[in-house]
């Protein structure tokens, strides 16, 4: 197949800041520049399995889709249909055979004019003797950072709770009296129920805490890209113990109560007067030593028809029972609720080409080689009241394991339109993994995602992106995530542009919408670009000025939040 090219600067019906650029097919005038593109059947055949792969795929075990750069971070996600810069070559290969649409600034001519205009190209063609121009390049520099933190499930807000519970304990005095058998006070009968009331929220599979990164800089100059990154995956994932290491001590539940006091006739609500008889059922404790427990979970405030709640004190009892006269071993202050933390820093070095097929096809491949580096550790209740540099012991040297491996990106972009966009990308195809230090892998499956972008105005841009299977997170079992976003970007005379937008994750009934916003300038060839994304339920306006804190903290985390700042370069000649 052979391409061709015609460069024209216009003079009066088109005027622009560069020359235009004519794709023509099977078509040869003089001022035509020939030449036979690289065999395509290669790349024909990458897209067939490409697509038939996405298309015919649902699930992948793997991390969600990471929002890198501001634009997309403004506009909902929205960024395979969209990109064309230093880092297109991360959303979609693609875009490196494909230049923006721009709408031309067209003037009113005369037929007269036109044809006179016509003739006038012709003959300098025909005088030319100069030898064909090359294409036109682009370069295109950029400098990218991207942040990410999700709390799925109120996760690190009750971690954060129950660690207020476990330092309200103190953990050493409770140990002293376990083992001098002295009767707990009315405060701390009512901190371990409210412990004990707290613990069963963290058991939900899929509920944790998310982070994602991205750092680096890409290059693009002409079809070709480079790109180095470096992309973050950390998660805390809850660790639950409500059967072993419960018990009150080895002397029997009714030393544990002996000094609380008996409720009076009627202070008992109904819910917990139950509860009362369910507990004296179980032949574990006496009607008073009930009484007694159920209403100091009352005066505490917790839900004594909560089921949760209800077993969990169950267990307890049986724990105790179980302990009398025995080991101190399995008494609470060493129960092993806590977090797990695990992470995976995956540095890329990516380069890419794409193939056009006149102005409305291109096929973009990246080959990425990617060093790995994973982390691990667990830490139980009573060690994050007393750990001070958590990610110090995260990523020594014991916890950390380094692996070597390569990935595949291949996209496509289809034009049938100037001012449409549809857009298809298949990312780490061949499955790369990287191993952890207990034995266990970190998974980056094959993921698909599509986007559309619709320029119906030169000052208006629309974009749209949804995840094409569901991803599992080897960071958080159980996370399930399937992303549909979208937005637009408003040009204000070339230089300032707003962004807005909405997400949400499709696989998660309760998760509410996300609101995206951004901001970018543009000063001649420069670029500084700025997003970021909140609940839409985040409606507590002070919060804004703490927000880095409470993040920085993991304390009060939002649901969601996240940001994203570039400064880029981008150099048409």
């Amino acid at each position: 197949m052979t391409f061709f090219l015609i460069f024209e600067t216009p003079k009066k019906r088109k005027r622009k800041s560069a020359p235009i650029v004519y794709w023509s097919l099977n078509k040869m005038k003089n001022s035509m520049y020939s030449f036979n593109f690289l065999p395509n059947r290669g790349l024909l055949a990458v897209l067939t399995l490409t697509l038939g792969w996405i298309f015919g795929s649902s699930e992948a075990r793997s991390e969600d889709w990471i929002i890198m750069g501001p634009r997309a971070m403004g506009m909902g996600g929205a960024g395979v249909a969209t990109y064309h810069g230093g880092y297109g070559l991360y959303w979609n290969p693609a875009s490196l055979g494909m230049a923006p649409y721009r709408h031309s600034d067209e003037e009113e001519v005369s037929e007269e004019e036109e044809t006179q205009e016509l003739t006038e190209k012709e003959e300098e063609s025909e005088e030319s003797s100069e030898e064909p121009r090359a294409p036109i390049p682009l370069f295109d520099f950029a400098i990218h950072s991207a942040v990410n933190v999700e709390d799925t499930g109120d996760t690190i807000n009750t971690i954060f709770e129950i660690q207020e519970l476990v330092e309200a304990l103190d953990f050493p005095t409770l140990e002293s009296k376990f083992q001098s058998g002295t009767p707990f006070t009315t405060q701390e009968v009512q901190s371990a129920l409210e412990l004990l009331n707290q613990i069963p929220e963290l058991q939900d599979r899929g509920e944790g805490l998310l982070i994602h990164a991205a750092n680096g800089l890409g290059f693009r100059f002409s079809r070709l890209g480079l790109s180095f990154n470096a992309l973050g995956f950390a998660g805390a994932e809850p660790v639950v113990d409500l059967l072993q290491n419960i018990s009150l001590g080895n002397q029997g539940i009714d030393q544990v109560l002996s000094g609380l006091p008996v409720p009076g006739s009627g202070q008992l609500t109904t819910e917990s007067q139950n509860l009362v008889t369910q507990l004296v059922g179980t032949g574990f404790i006496t009607t008073t030593d009930a009484q007694r427990l159920v209403f100091q979970a009352q005066n505490a405030g917790v839900n004594t028809a909560d089921p949760e709640f209800q077993q969990a004190v169950v267990n307890v009892l049986q724990a105790t029972d179980a302990a009398d006269g025995g080991s101190l071993q399995t008494i609470i202050t060493n129960n092993q609720t806590g977090t797990s933390l695990r992470g995976a820093m995956v540095g890329e070095a990516a380069i890419g080409y794409a193939q056009p097929f006149g102005e409305f096809l291109s096929i973009g491949i990246s080959a990425k080689a990617m060093l790995g580096t994973t982390y691990q550790q667990s830490f139980t209740l009573s060690e994050l009241g007393t750990q001070d540099n958590f990610f110090d012991e995260l990523i020594s040297e014991n916890n950390r394991e380094e692996t070597f491996d390569w990935g595949i990106d291949v996209g496509v972009l289809f034009r049938p339109v100037e001012w449409l966009v549809l857009g298809v990308t298949g990312k780490n195809l061949n499955q790369p993994e990287f191993d952890f230090a207990d034995g266990t892998t970190f998974a980056l499956d094959p993921q698909g995602r599509a986007g559309i972008s619709i320029m119906p105005f030169d000052w208006l841009t629309l974009a749209a992106d949804v995840d094409l299977t569901t991803n599992h997170s080897d960071i958080i079992p159980g996370y399930e995530s399937q992303h549909l976003g979208g937005g637009a970007e408003i040009n204000l005379f070339n230089f300032l542009y707003l962004r807005a937008g909405l997400s949400k994750n499709l696989k998660r009934s309760d998760n509410d919408l996300y609101l995206h916003a951004g901001v970018a300038a543009r000063i001649w060839v420069l670029s500084i670009d700025a997003g970021a994304v909140i609940p839409a339920d985040f409606e507590d306006l002070d919060e804004v000025s703490n927000l880095y804190d409470k993040v920085e903290n993991l304390e009060d985390v939002p649901s969601r939040v996240g940001a994203s700042v570039m400064i880029g370069v981008n150099i048409p000649f």
